[in-house]
């Protein structure tokens, strides 16, 4: 037995809090250990986005200044009758335009979790999670994309994913086999998710019913915490990055 948890706040509220000296302090680590700043995180793109974990949440530096971050990911929580599984979907603003955001879960962060940190300006992410996880990549034979971009197949029996348009915004969605967002005619183990079902949340983009060129979709299979990055090429969805 598993509960859900969603630790989605109103994006309103979405602001960072006061962080003084700690990009200072988080340098001064760094160069003293000898460590990359990126360690930690799966690098799409670029050097300058870069984010690492923390006991409870994560720290991004580099973004777009003023922009936001999306900070997508699931966690799982075992006690001892039953398992709790959390999905995170956030937005953060850098309101004073360092390029630095944090994000806290607001407890320690469980050892099974797996994050990707978004910057929403310039399209490059990150993927973090804890070292004692074992990493479990979706094959991108598990997904095909309708020739008219509209509907999605995915041979997996539930999902949470997240679609990332460049200096737009993104868009999320869940679905289980056989769940209201299914709209394959039988309960077989895959999935077909229309894509006029994503949610882009309060205050967030206009609703979107298609897929576009240069899209990216995160996809995390709460089960097993198995996970991928595709992106959206002609009609064929295609790596979308160092995972």
């Amino acid at each position: 037995m598993y509960l859900e948890a969603n630790n989605s706040a109103p994006r309103s509220d979405r602001r960072k809090p006061h962080r003084k000296g700690s990009v200072i302090r988080l340098l001064l680590v760094v160069f003293a250990l000898g460590l990359p700043l990126a360690s930690q995180a799966q690098i799409q793109s670029g050097e300058t986005f870069t984010a690492h974990l923390t006991a409870t949440g994560l720290e991004v530096l580099g973004a777009t200044p003023g922009g936001e971050v999306a900070i997508f990911g699931v966690w799982r929580q075992r006690h001892v009758y039953w398992s709790e599984v959390g999905r995170v979907d956030e937005r953060l603003l850098d309101d004073d335009g360092d390029g630095v955001v944090a994000w806290d879960l607001g407890k320690d962060l469980p050892p099974a979790t797996v994050l990707f940190a978004v910057d929403l300006g310039s399209g490059q992410w990150r993927q973090l999670s804890p070292p004692s996880l074992k990493r479990r990549p979706l094959p991108s034979s598990s997904f095909a994309l309708a020739e008219a971009k509209d509907a999605l197949a995915l041979d997996l029996p539930a999902v949470y994913g997240w679609v990332v348009r460049p200096a737009e915004g993104s868009w999320s969605f869940k679905a289980r086999d056989g769940g209201p967002t299914d709209a394959a005619p039988s309960q077989d183990g895959a999935l077909l998710f229309d894509l006029s079902n994503l949610e882009s949340g309060e205050a967030g983009p206009a609703p979107v019913s298609r897929m576009a060129e240069g899209d990216r979709l995160f996809v995390i299979h709460p089960g097993s915490l198995a996970f991928t990055v595709l992106a959206v090429s002609g009609t064929q969805l295609v790596d979308g990055g160092s995972l």
